[in-house]
């Protein structure tokens, strides 16, 4: 993923992530089918979830002023193009 111009490195997980988010974009995916989706049957404990969105953050939101993954509280998560709002 390229952001600004500069080249950002995801990890496997952080890219499935994004991948799954960016494609549903801009809608709300919720935390079940976000897990679904990313592990099947095999789902981890939530906070393996919760690691990936913070890593998803920290590699493509960090220090920029406008964010593209938002939470959606009690819900899930979703991409939005910062410059164009929820």
């Amino acid at each position: 993923m390229i952001r600004d111009g500069s080249t950002i490195h995801l990890r496997n997980g952080s890219r499935k992530l994004l991948q799954v988010l960016m494609r549903e974009s801009p809608n709300v995916v919720t935390k079940d089918r976000l897990e679904s989706l990313l592990w099947g049957e095999d789902r981890p404990d939530r906070d393996l979830l919760r690691t990936h969105i913070y890593e998803l953050r920290k590699s493509i939101d960090g220090d920029y002023p406008l964010k593209f993954v938002q939470t959606v509280p009690k819900v899930g998560y979703r991409i939005v193009d910062p410059e164009l709002g929820p």
